[in-house]
């Protein structure tokens, strides 16, 4: 009985077992195709990846160099610039505090000058912008700080110095025309006008002509005829010597009577002869 038993159980045993290993099989081939799929599909994206990441051109390269160069040069330009503004910020202050100094150290060499204006209408001393202004009346003398002159003498516009060369301002103390580097080309003042006008006659017309540029300087001539009106005014007695014939004759070459100018320009009210006379 047993026997029967295990004759009729072997071929289902093997049945079962042929089943096993086939199902193994598949299942082993199911594992192979999955992985396959996987790297088939892995590689998928690394192919387009590689797609993507092109080399760059030669184009291209140049064009990342010189942007690089290009920062490169910024980044030195920024540089220099701060080192510049630094640079300049000291320079600023450096130069704050030199003219300070400077400006200190002048208003304590500073100095008063007296300064005279022979002008028979007045005149003024002034820069171009009129920042400086000094108005004079007729033979008025007063005090000018020297550093305000040193200025009115670099403004050229306004020649203060040609009317300092010229005597129709002047400074009552000599010495100040070297400090001031100021050549005086002409002596208007009234003890040289009577020395000319009491020469001899021929002598008297030299002096004249050397004085006016033989009456081509006309403003010189002026200045000239109304410095001799303003003695006349006030019967300065330096005028005493004064012939009537140098007179005429001084009238006659300049073609202009001092009397007709004395009444021309009203010299009596003008400058009236008790300012002269006190």
């Amino acid at each position: 009985m047993a026997q029967i038993i295990k004759k009729e159980n072997q071929p289902e045993e093997k049945v079962e077992i042929k089943e096993k290993e086939v199902l193994a099989e598949e299942v082993q081939n199911d594992r192979i195709l999955e992985e396959t799929t996987e790297v088939k599909e892995e590689n998928i994206p690394e192919v387009k990846e590689l797609d993507k990441v092109l080399l760059p051109t030669k184009e291209q390269r140049e064009i990342d160099a010189l942007k690089a160069d290009n920062k490169a040069k910024d980044e030195k330009i920024n540089e220099l610039s701060q080192m510049m503004e630094k640079m300049q910020a000291q320079m600023d202050a450096f130069m704050k505090g030199a003219i300070g100094n400077s400006s200190l150290s002048s208003k304590q060499d500073s100095e008063d000058v007296l300064v005279g204006c022979r002008c028979i209408y007045g005149a003024v001393l002034a820069t171009s912008d009129d920042r400086l202004s000094f108005k004079f009346e007729c033979d008025e003398e007063k005090y000018m700080n020297s550093d305000d002159l040193k200025e009115l003498f670099r403004d050229s516009k306004r020649n203060v110095k040609g009317n300092f060369e010229n005597d129709i301002f002047y400074f009552v103390d000599d010495k100040y025309y070297k400090e001031f580097k100021i050549k005086k080309r002409v002596d208007l003042s009234p003890d040289n006008i009577a020395r000319i006008l009491c020469l001899p006659s021929w002598e008297m017309i030299e002096e004249f002509n050397a004085l006016t540029n033989n009456k081509l300087n006309f403003p010189l001539m002026h200045e000239f005829q109304y410095q001799v009106v303003k003695m006349l005014v006030k019967n300065d007695k330096r005028l005493s010597n004064w012939s009537y014939d140098n007179r005429h004759k001084l009238e006659e070459y300049i073609g202009q009577k001092f009397d007709n100018l004395l009444a021309s320009v009203g010299a009596l009210e003008l400058l009236g002869r008790k300012k002269y006379n006190k």
